[in-house]
């Protein structure tokens, strides 16, 4: 058995890597948008181009929902990333275009 010291170590241990794992469990912006890229069949390159075509509007809004969601990213973060202004992702974030499941 484990003495109370040996306890009181592995309680610090357990409690310390709760703390660590959600940075190697977050996905960065650029994994997000491979995914994203991948489930539209899009390069890295289009979702981030000037195309306005439906299914490049459909990858970004849902890029940018996803980002700001499950990444907490903020819009000026994802809009630098789509090389856009604020308020380009803030219309992807309000659009309905894409609604998370």
């Amino acid at each position: 058995m484990f003495t109370e010291e040996e306890i009181k170590t592995l309680k610090n241990i357990a409690s310390d890597y709760q703390d660590i794992k959600k940075f190697y469990t977050q996905t960065s912006l650029k994994e997000l948008a491979f995914k994203v890229c991948k489930k539209h069949e899009l390069t890295l390159e289009s979702l981030k181009s000037k195309e306005r075509t439906r299914e490049h509007v459909i990858a970004r809004v849902e890029f940018t929902k996803r980002a700001t969601e499950e990444l907490g990213k903020s819009l000026s973060t994802v809009a630098r990333f789509l090389n856009r202004d604020f308020t380009g992702a803030w219309y992807y974030k309000n659009s309905n275009h894409w609604v998370s499941k």
